[in-house]
């Protein structure tokens, strides 16, 4: 994105809607370890990192979104 990043992206959302429950998944390629936690520290609600395939991302969202739900 030209004009921010994703952290600056996740940040003005969720201070645009921070009275919704507004959830922000951290799709990255950087799978360096300890990057899950500093991006859910820095406010993301999940983190993905590819490379994955469609059946790996389906279960993913089915997972994330039941979990929620309970």
């Amino acid at each position: 994105m030209p004009e921010m990043d994703g952290i600056q992206a996740m940040q003005t959302i969720k201070n645009i809607n921070e009275r919704k429950n507004i959830q922000i998944i951290a799709l990255t390629a950087q799978a360096m370890q300890g990057e899950r936690e500093r991006l859910l520290n820095l406010g993301f609600d999940e983190y993905l990192a590819k490379p994955f395939n469609e059946d790996y991302f389906l279960a993913f969202l089915e997972s994330y979104f039941l979990k929620k739900m309970i």
